[in-house]
């Protein structure tokens, strides 16, 4: 499996303080500003059966206050459309992050969807 990895893709343990994405509205997010933070990164599809159930799931994580979590939740959605579309019938509370060229996916070897990482405190 590991052969199948890129060789500049992230791996356990790795801090990832690097990465930045772009929310929906062109704002840079870096991953190492949420240091101190458990953070959840949750990778989907929106043609994928569970993405709207998952994204309200995860909505109501980070809007918990006693579990000092931040949710952020990659689309890899190449048509922005499909997007759109999901985004009609669910409204996530969670910063909602563009990667439509498969660049991060390709960084974070995510190799189906959907997939999740958490970061510990420490960007690991």
């Amino acid at each position: 499996l590991l052969a199948a990895v890129p060789a500049n893709a992230l791996r356990t343990g790795d801090v990832v303080d690097h990465l930045r994405f772009r929310n929906q509205q062109g704002a840079e997010i870096r991953i190492g500003d949420l240091r101190g933070r458990v953070v959840v990164l949750y990778a989907f599809t929106s043609t994928h059966a569970s993405s709207r159930d998952m994204l309200a799931r995860l909505s109501r994580l980070d809007a918990r206050a006693d579990c000092n979590v931040v949710v952020l939740a990659l689309s890899l959605d190449r048509d922005p459309d499909d997007l759109a579309f999901l985004l009609q019938g669910v409204r996530p509370r969670v910063a909602l992050l563009l990667d439509s060229s498969g660049e991060l996916a390709t960084s974070l070897a995510v190799g189906s969807v959907p997939t999740a990482f958490v970061l510990d405190r420490q960007g690991e």
